[in-house]
């Protein structure tokens, strides 16, 4: 494509990589990637280069320069090389298999983090947002996350991993919390995309995925396995996500009353109208219920409390709030409760209590309790925007 008159571009940075594959191939430059096994701009051109030809010396050069970067890459050639001697591809497969079961924490953890890159990088492309996982989880790759607990202490490797022999297998009876906060650990520790405006979450796959898009018959399993989504959104609610996935529910609760505030341009006055709420936009309304009820695992969220508040009879009326304070949490014995007394902020908590806008605001250096009243008036504004909305 012409950018500007005499200067030419490729139109897809495919194109690039493929012709300076062909080009490297033609021309007997085998040695510039090989010197260049271990820098991951190089990726897609050396995967390219090894399916036209022989990819023995790129795996030679892996092994002899061994990082998560090149043994993945030495492990794709291997796969999609159109030659490769039957000796260096055995290599290849006893380094990362007895790494994957090795004593060893450090030629153990780079096995593991291969196959996790590699997994993650092979994930099922659903639209430009959306990627879902074709297996399930591993022990090793699980194991990851246990090593990386900050409470471990190093010498508690042994006493905290998988049996011996289970290292390929999937990982299985993880509570629902520790996944997801698996999930957290793999959000913070994977890359996000180059551009600003996203990063990359992870999260479970839920039942209706499950059912769309299920994986082989020889796969399945009689227990829950874990199989993950990677999904983009708008950088703003990033650590809203990390909250939820780590199952911090209190930080989750005062960060959505700060995007929402953020939403409203209404963060200097720290706290929102009604007529705010009316006008609140829908789309960042439904990506925070979407969060919360993927998170909380259908317990939380507006629509949730859209639910209930339908439930105990739909009606915007004093009678009808306390019927939902009541069913929630937010009303005890007939009183409604404070903000810091309210909640135990755990997953165990009264469904449909969170998010809550009983929240304290700071006015001229004092800090003031929202009336019971007033901050119900927000929450049932928020149930009816969700209506209104079709949350």
């Amino acid at each position: 494509m012409e950018r500007e008159k005499g200067q030419y571009e490729f139109a897809h940075k495919s194109f690039q990589e493929y012709l300076a594959a062909v080009q490297i191939f033609e021309s007997s430059q085998e040695n510039l990637l090989i010197s260049n096994i271990n820098n991951p701009w190089w990726d897609e051109t050396i995967r390219l280069y090894a399916a036209k030809g022989d990819a023995t010396n790129l795996i030679r050069a892996a092994l002899d320069n061994p990082t998560v970067v090149s043994l993945k890459l030495a492990l794709d050639c291997s796969k999609e090389g159109l030659r490769v001697e039957p000796e260096v591809r055995k290599q290849l497969s006893d380094r990362l298999e007895a790494g994957l079961e090795s004593d060893n924490p450090e030629i153990f953890q780079l096995a593991a983090q291969v196959k996790l890159e590699r997994r993650l990088s092979n994930l099922l492309r659903i639209d430009e947002k959306l990627e879902i996982d074709q297996s399930y989880l591993t022990c090793a790759e699980y194991q990851l996350f246990i090593n990386d607990e900050p409470s471990r202490q190093p010498e508690d490797w042994q006493s905290n991993r998988f049996p011996p022999g289970d290292a390929t297998k999937p990982i299985q009876g993880i509570s629902w919390e520790d996944t997801n906060r698996f999930c957290a650990w793999l959000s913070r520790t994977a890359p996000s995309p180059s551009d600003s405006e996203l990063v990359m979450r992870y999260r479970l796959l839920n039942s209706a995925e499950s059912k769309q898009h299920p994986i082989s018959e020889e796969q399945l399993l009689t227990g829950r396995g874990i199989r993950l989504v990677r999904f983009k959104l708008p950088s703003r609610y990033g650590q809203l996500a990390y909250y939820l996935a780590a199952g911090e529910w209190k930080k989750a609760d005062q960060k959505t009353a700060q995007i929402m505030l953020q939403v409203a341009g209404r963060e200097e006055e720290d706290y929102l109208r009604l007529e705010d709420i009316e006008k609140f936009p829908c789309a960042d309304l439904g990506t925070i219920d979407q969060l919360w009820v993927k998170y909380s695992e259908g317990r939380f969220g507006f629509s949730v409390q859209k639910r209930i508040w339908q439930e105990v009879g739909g009606k915007v009326d004093y009678s009808t709030e306390c019927k939902l304070g009541d069913r929630v949490g937010w009303r005890k014995g007939g009183n409604w409760l404070n903000y810091q007394k309210i909640i135990n902020f755990t997953h165990e908590a009264p469904v449909g209590i969170l998010p809550c806008w009983y929240r304290y605001v700071t006015r001229l250096g004092r800090v003031l309790t929202i009336r019971p009243g007033s901050s119900l008036g927000i929450n049932i504004s928020l149930v009816q925007r969700a209506v209104t909305c079709s949350i």
